[in-house]
């Protein structure tokens, strides 16, 4: 059975000027396009457009556009960002492109989008698409949050109570303002709070842009499904806006109804649609990302992708901003947009056993789970409920990342979403027939900011000659917090075969005083029957076995024996192994990478050369059922060899390039 009714739709771009306002649902296409809505994205030599309305036609004095207008009567046309800084660079198209046409819904939509798209003023040109909420309502009203409990939040609440300084967007279809656990950290406008007190006096209801963003008393955020500053949750919604706004940021500790991940975040509103309708999202979006949102929540979405909606989430992340989208729950692998965009976390769901929840979406283009079923959050009128769907993921997922952010706000959005991913505990194991699937650990991603482990080989790189060897290496654990903590540590060896090991020192329960570190210099020995090949020494800090804060990697080669052992042997004291250094010049561009990285390396003389990518578990990454990126042998000067991450989860990955005795491993990040 499928908990999640997901409505098949797309997206709606409706950007509302001057008096226009939506009062009714739009009359749709069975794909759910406007009918009546056409974007263009205009040649950049001829932006900005001088508009007029002549006889009820819209006319620019190009005479190719305004031959269009008169045979299709476009009676309207207007920008589709018209408050949007423009930013063009060479990786993103200007927003101040794109146009919204309008016409009679009568029109054949076909026809009108295929007479623009050939049309030379015309760079691009497609419907106006309208999405819906992803989740489904549970009538059953638990008081509890199992959610948090199960990702480790009591653990991450030790480490911080979130900060004021960050900012979610919920852009979504309102929120209920005075609702007793959300009225706490609701975003006030800092440039229309005209006396700087936090809180919307009568006075300062002057209908006036105070800060000139382009909306007035735009206190709370914009309502940009009626075009006025009422973002309030009409009763005619599901109460989808205010279950969201509560999951994100619900006020903690303050005795009263729900804790949130978000914590003291402030959310800033962008209402965008009602009942199941999400008309103007786009709007919403650059809304948030112009006026200072850290993080934005996106609930919502369709199997279609509209070319502009890619170019806004580009924009945003350019912006900074970290963007999470829902996965929808179909229960099945198509692609929902915008979580399968570039430049967004998409998440999906999962149960309080880390099943994969019977509705939840996945694929290559899902990032990260998180619990999904029975979640308890804000509902209007001062009320509390639980409802299933990746709504409710996502919601945590943005409390995360805001999370971690108000613990450490030097941080990038890349370094959030990697640290989100790199922190996550993996699943693999109790979703049979699946591989990559990871389960975000709040407890473990707000550790990692302050708890650090890191392993120093002596002599690096190490290869164990088929005799068998011991190397050395020190290992060193730091707390950058101001108070004391308690961590597991533990080390496990990856065996060439990728089975693991060990641990073959620990577990350890650690107390760490504030601002401290310890390290120990240690021995590992490889015996002389352990099998030749690549092998991962892998020192983690967390709450064993599965739920990993830090963690560091050394790789080593042993050579010669082929004979298969698990017997790697204990901690013990000896010599470390000889080993020269790697003379080789590497370097992956571009880093971050999506989805192919150039790795390129220079070889001083003609030799054998092994290039691997691992996950940041240690695991090889097979590139068309290889394990091997490249194996063979190479003359003497600069080389490049792609590594194709199209299948692949965002996260970190390590890439080991060897010569002869010669090691080199290096970080890379693949970033969808």
């Amino acid at each position: 059975m499928r908990y999640f009714y997901h409505f098949g739709a797309v997206f709606v771009l409706c950007i509302l000027i001057g008096v226009v306002s939506i009062a009714s649902p739009p009359l749709l296409t069975a794909n759910n396009e406007w009918q009546g809505r056409l974007v263009i994205e205009v040649d950049a030599a001829l932006v900005p457009l001088e508009i007029s309305n002549e006889s009820d036609l819209a006319l620019t004095g190009i005479a190719e556009l305004d031959n269009l207008a008169r045979s299709y009567g476009v009676y309207s046309m207007s920008k589709l960002f018209p408050n949007v800084r423009n930013r063009e660079n060479s990786h993103y198209p200007a927003l101040s492109r794109f146009y919204l046409l309008e016409f009679s819904p009568e029109v054949s939509l076909s026809g009108i989008t295929a007479a623009y798209s050939v049309a030379s003023a015309v760079t691009h040109a497609e419907p106006y698409y309208v999405f819906h909420p992803l989740h489904t309502p549970n009538d059953s009203l638990y008081y509890a949050q199992w959610a948090l409990t199960h990702i480790n939040a009591e653990t991450a609440f030790d480490y911080s109570l979130g900060s004021e300084e960050i900012i979610i967007g919920v852009v979504d279809m309102g929120i209920d303002t005075t609702h007793e656990d959300l009225r706490g950290n609701l975003w006030i406008n800092p440039g229309e709070d005209l006396n700087g007190n936090g809180i919307v006096d009568p006075s300062e209801w002057n209908n006036i842009d105070d800060e000139g963003n382009g909306f007035v008393d735009d206190f709370w955020g914009w309502n940009f499904y009626d075009n006025d500053n009422i973002v309030q949750e009409s009763p005619l919604s599901s109460g989808h806006g205010t279950f969201v706004s509560g999951g994100v940021s619900a006020v903690t500790d303050n005795y009263v109804g729900i804790a949130s991940l978000g914590c003291k975040a402030k959310i800033m509103t962008a209402k965008v649609g009602e009942d199941f309708y999400i008309v103007t999202g786009i709007e919403g979006i650059t809304y948030c990302v112009e006026n200072g949102a850290d993080v934005i929540n996106l609930s919502w979405g369709s199997p279609t992708l509209p070319y502009y909606l890619q170019v806004v989430l580009d924009y945003a992340w350019s912006e900074g901003v970290v963007v999470v989208a829902a996965a929808g729950g179909d229960g099945g692998m198509i692609p929902i947009y915008p979580a399968a965009c570039d430049n967004v976390l998409a998440v999906s769901s999962t149960d309080a056993d880390d099943h994969l929840a019977p509705f939840a979406n996945y694929g290559y283009w899902v990032d990260v789970f998180a619990p999904g079923i029975d979640i308890l959050s804000t509902f209007p009128s001062d009320n509390y409920d639980m409802w299933s769907g990746t709504s409710g993921s996502a919601a945590l997922a943005s409390g995360l990342a805001s999370f971690i952010w108000a613990a450490d706000l030097t941080l990038t959005n890349e370094e959030i979403v990697d640290h989100i991913l790199a922190t996550s505990v993996e699943i693999d194991s109790l979703n049979p027939g699946f591989e990559g699937l990871l389960r975000i650990d709040a407890g473990a991603a707000l550790a990692g900011i302050f708890l650090d482990i890191v392993l120093t080989p002596e002599n690096p790189p190490i290869i164990i000659p088929a005799s068998g060897a011991t190397f050395n290496y020190n290992i060193m654990v730091e707390n950058s917090d101001d108070v004391e903590h308690e961590s597991d540590l533990w080390v496990y060896i990856i065996l060439p075969d990728n089975t693991q090991y060990g641990p073959v020192l620990g577990p350890v329960s650690l107390t760490l005083a504030g601002n401290s570190s310890v390290d120990r210099d240690r021995s590992q020995r490889v015996p002389a029957n352990a099998p030749a090949g690549s092998y991962q020494m892998i020192a983690c800090l967390g709450s064993y076995p599965g739920s990993i804060c830090s963690r560091d990697t050394i790789p080593f080669d042993k050579l010669g024996s082929t004979i298969q052992s698990s017997n790697i042997g204990d901690i013990i004291t000896g010599d470390s192994s000889a080993s020269s250094e790697l003379s080789e010049v590497v370097q992956v561009l571009p880093n971050p990478f999506n989805p192919v990285a150039t790795i390129g390396f220079y070889l001083e003389t003609a030799g054998s050369v092994e290039l691997m990518v691992f996950d940041v578990h240690g695991r090889p990454v097979k590139q068309v059922e290889k394990t091997h990126l490249f194996a063979g042998r190479l003359q003497s000067g600069y080389h490049e060899i792609e590594f194709d991450g199209s299948g692949l989860p965002s996260g970190v990955y390590i890439y080991r390039l060897m010569m002869e005795n010669r090691v080199h491993t290096g970080k890379m990040i693949l970033m969808k």
